[in-house]
């Protein structure tokens, strides 16, 4: 179901960051199926530099990724 079909005005602007790269990819699939603007980042540091750059609705993080503590 798109974004449309559930009555949203636009599309949810999604960060993804997660160290496995496979999860990765299927949390940004499903949720771009289903209409949302989804970026990903392998590490917080891409992350922060993301974040910096542009402002997102959500972001979804792995509770135990290396790197930034």
């Amino acid at each position: 179901m798109l974004a449309e079909d559930r009555g949203m005005q636009e599309p949810g602007k999604i960060l993804v960051v997660d160290d496995s790269g496979t999860f990765r990819n299927v949390l940004a699939d499903a949720l771009g199926s289903v209409g949302h603007v989804v970026e990903t980042a392998g590490d917080g540091y891409e992350a922060l530099r993301k974040l910096k750059e542009r402002r997102f609705d959500l972001v979804t993080l792995d509770i135990e990724m290396p790197g930034l503590g």
